[in-house]
């Protein structure tokens, strides 16, 4: 059971997420001389608006397989007169069931050769999540987190039996990484889910009351 405000209806399925990073290099010049080097700026605004154009996967019930650019970032920093030749782009994914990581990059590689007009060239990758641990161990992972939509099992009949089931999951949650694993998976909690990730997110009175009993009633089923 993951727990997120879904409205006080279950979530059966959820879009996935990958972060991705386009690196375009250029060539650093004076901006009163821009024909002496190649703009990764410009090249990359070229990209987003290649990405903008290009067909987008859809699934029936979870909707389109958006990509939202999120972050640009370039070198040098501040700019001053300078053409800058490195821009990093960080782009939101959110993937559907089926769609692999090989798939999503490679979707991404005829808009990348729009850089090529300015001079510059352009790489896209999937980012990497680093942590230290308590001992000091370094550990990382791709920001990879997988589509899903649950099977009918007893686990899922008896969460319907016990609580309404309404739309998928559209935004990420950790159930990418269960329902990956074959661990029966389902999202549940009470409140507005476009209210995350907002200052003025909250959940009302009654609709924390009504989650209290429905959370009292999916504790107590049995399921096979």
């Amino acid at each position: 059971m993951i727990v997120e405000p879904t409205g006080g209806r279950a979530a059966l399925a959820q879009r996935g997420r990958a972060e991705l990073v386009v690196e375009v290099t250029g060539q650093s010049t004076h901006a009163a001389y821009p024909e002496n080097g190649a703009n990764a700026l410009e090249a990359a605004a070229a990209i987003l608006r290649a990405l903008g154009d290009r067909e987008v996967a859809r699934d029936p019930e979870l909707g389109a397989a958006i990509l939202v650019a999120t972050e640009a970032a370039t070198e040098p920093f501040p700019a001053n007169s300078v053409v800058p030749g490195l821009c990093r782009l960080r782009l939101d994914r959110r993937t559907l069931p089926g769609e692999s990581a090989e798939g999503v990059l490679a979707e991404l590689e005829p808009s990348l050769a729009e850089a090529e007009r300015y001079g510059a060239r352009a790489e896209v990758s999937i980012s990497d999540a680093a942590v230290t641990t308590y001992t000091g161990r370094r550990l990382s992972a791709a920001r990879w987190f997988p589509a899903w939509r649950e099977q009918r099992t007893g686990f899922v009949d008896a969460v319907s039996g016990a609580v309404p089931v309404g739309p998928p999951a559209v935004f990420g949650t950790n159930g990418s990484i269960s329902a990956a694993r074959g661990i029966p998976t389902v999202i549940f909690g009470p409140g507005d889910p476009e209210l995350a990730h907002q200052d003025e997110e909250h959940i009302r009175l009654d609709e924390l009351t009504r989650g209290r009993r429905q959370f009292a009633a999916l504790a107590s089923i049995a399921c096979r």
